[in-house]
């Protein structure tokens, strides 16, 4: 009996890196990097600012498609909580 080979999950989680990093800031703020505030740090620079302080993290010795992987989900991560918030 021949079975229809579909792929797993695991298999399809192994096709990309996935970034997942937990943030403790200077001001105590605790939580994952991307639920920090884009901000743009000039220079055709972004980072990540704290949702308490505003520390900014330039995200410097992260390669930089991690960089932008993790900035992009940051963004996501915030349009999504303002329109939830204008959505109440």
């Amino acid at each position: 009996m021949m079975r229809a080979r579909t792929p797993s999950i695991h298999h399809r989680m192994m096709d990309r890196e996935i970034t997942v990093a937990r943030e403790i800031c200077f001001c105590g703020w605790v939580g994952e990097l991307e639920d920090r505030e884009p901000v743009y740090a000039g220079d055709g620079e972004w980072g990540l600012g704290c949702p308490m302080c505003g520390h900014l993290d330039r995200l410097e010795a992260w390669s930089e498609a991690a960089r932008g992987r993790t900035l992009a989900e940051a963004a996501q991560r915030r349009e999504s909580t303002v329109n939830a918030t204008l959505d109440t």
